[in-house]
């Protein structure tokens, strides 16, 4: 008998062995492949966190930044919101004056008219001031106010035409007592 093959034995030219061999290689240089696949995205991806730190960071002083700003501007605010309400008393102030001034130039009273009406508001027992230069000054129109309430009317500070005619009739009527 002639000794052939031996189909156990090993030999390269087996096509289960050669295959079995090329298989092992084919696997072995997939995963050598997909370890430094793995290996480059790694590293992309430390990379890549660093920059989303250094994001994040600058993010972070960003949004202290405008919490400042924003703190800084609250206060101003509110300085402004004080200022405001006295700049705003002030311009009422000055408004009111000249309110005041315009109606009163409309009047086109005298002098002795003038003097004549704040008589009449203190023989009422309202006190208007002494001063002549002005009917609408601050104490007058109080005093006007507190004539316009003892009649009935609306307190306005200012006169119609129709008080200024009452205002002009004449003085106070006095009744004396019995005794007297």
């Amino acid at each position: 008998m002639s000794e052939g093959p031996n189909p156990g034995a090993f030999s390269w030219r087996n096509p289960i062995i050669l295959t079995v061999l090329l298989t092992g290689l084919v696997l072995f240089v997939f995963q050598v492949v997909q370890v430094m696949t793995t290996r480059d995205r790694l590293a992309g991806l430390d990379t890549g966190m660093e920059a989303l730190r250094e994001q994040a960071n600058a993010l972070g002083q960003q949004a202290e930044d405008n919490r400042q700003r924003l703190a800084a501007a609250r206060e101003l605010l509110l300085v402004a919101g004080e200022r405001q309400e006295e700049i705003l008393a002030r311009l009422k102030i000055l408004l009111d004056n000249d309110t005041a001034k315009v109606k009163e130039a409309e009047l086109d009273l005298r002098r002795w008219q003038m003097r004549w009406i704040k008589l009449h508001l203190a023989q009422s027992g309202c006190q208007p001031s002494a001063e002549l230069v002005l009917l609408y000054d601050v104490q007058t129109r109080a005093a006007i106010s507190c004539w316009q309430e003892s009649r009935g009317e609306t307190p306005t500070g200012f006169l119609s035409q129709e008080s200024i005619g009452l205002l002009l009739q004449g003085p106070v009527s006095f009744r004396d007592c019995e005794e007297h």
